[in-house]
């Protein structure tokens, strides 16, 4: 009975150290750019007992090569508490417009793998600073004014100095107009109900959340505000995503809403944009 009990565990222990793959991915340009080092976020359900430990995933190119990947695991199994249902994938990839690539979700340890990071994280008391590589930004954790300041060097030399800021500390951020021409920022809430924490910190990913509430000059609050501020290692993308909610207690309630705005002092001598369309991306550069 012990030599069985010990052959069982012996073969058990052979299967999990296979190499095999999971689940091909498949990777959709949809806007009509051409992307280059884009930062992806895929999710993938995993069956039950599985994977217990992220460290065995590897991510594939069709080729066959080890993409730079950082797994988190985001929800275990209700039964077996030790397996991962849902694993999000963090990674970059160049894709052509209208391009499509695939990946493979291996179970392979050898292959794990994310290296070369440049994100970083400084808690510098009043505000967060978080450099990715070629940009460095700053975010207040008190009157969010999305970015306090932000520079820009892509010599790869992390020259971040005067002559690189493209954002000066200022008192503008998001806002919304309401009746009587009154505008109500996000910078002008100070109180202990503005909050923004730290909901991920890893190799890949930093993500930060700030919540409060859009104020007039005076103090007083209008609608309450979401935002979500993620960067990518060695990145220059940096996306933000925004939502407000009025949160009045009288159902009926009506508010007038004559504009939400995104205002940041841009010290830039040329500002070029693109947006997506169905017909083909619009581009062009902004005047003063």
């Amino acid at each position: 009975m012990k030599l069985k009990a010990l052959f069982t565990v012996l073969v058990l222990t052979a299967i999990s150290l296979s190499a095999e793959p999971i689940v091909t991915l498949t990777v959709t340009e949809r806007d009509g750019f051409a992307r280059k080092a884009e930062p992806i976020l895929m999710g993938v359900t995993l069956p039950e007992s599985l994977i217990t430990d992220t460290a065995v995933l590897a991510l594939k190119d069709a080729s066959g090569n080890v993409v730079n990947c950082h797994f988190t695991p985001a929800q275990k199994w209700w039964r077996d508490k030790q397996s991962i249902r849902w694993v999000h994938m963090n990674f970059q990839t160049d894709i052509d417009a209208n391009a499509s690539k695939q990946f493979t979700l291996w179970r392979d340890a050898a292959s794990h793998r994310f290296s070369g990071s440049n994100l970083a994280l400084v808690d510098l008391g009043t505000k967060y600073q978080i450099t990715t590589g070629p940009v460095r930004f700053t975010v207040k954790k008190k009157g969010f004014n999305l970015f306090d300041e932000a520079w820009i060097d892509e010599s790869g030399a992390k020259n971040f100095t005067d002559a690189n800021r493209v954002i000066a500390t200022h008192r503008k951020g998001f806002s919304m107009l309401s009746s009587g021409s009154v505008r109500y920022y996000s910078v002008n809430d100070s109180a202990a109900t503005s909050t923004i924490v730290v909901e991920q910190n890893n190799p890949a990913v930093i993500i930060l959340k700030a919540d409060g509430k859009l104020k007039s000059a005076t103090g007083t609050a209008l609608f309450d505000y979401s935002c979500r501020i993620f960067a990518y290692a060695n990145s220059k993308i940096v996306r933000v995503v925004f939502s407000f909610e009025n949160r009045n207690q009288v159902a009926d309630a009506f508010t007038s809403l004559y504009g939400l705005n995104l205002e940041l002092p841009l010290s830039l001598t040329t500002v070029n944009y693109g947006m997506g369309h169905k017909n083909g991306p619009r581009t062009g550069t902004l005047t003063g």
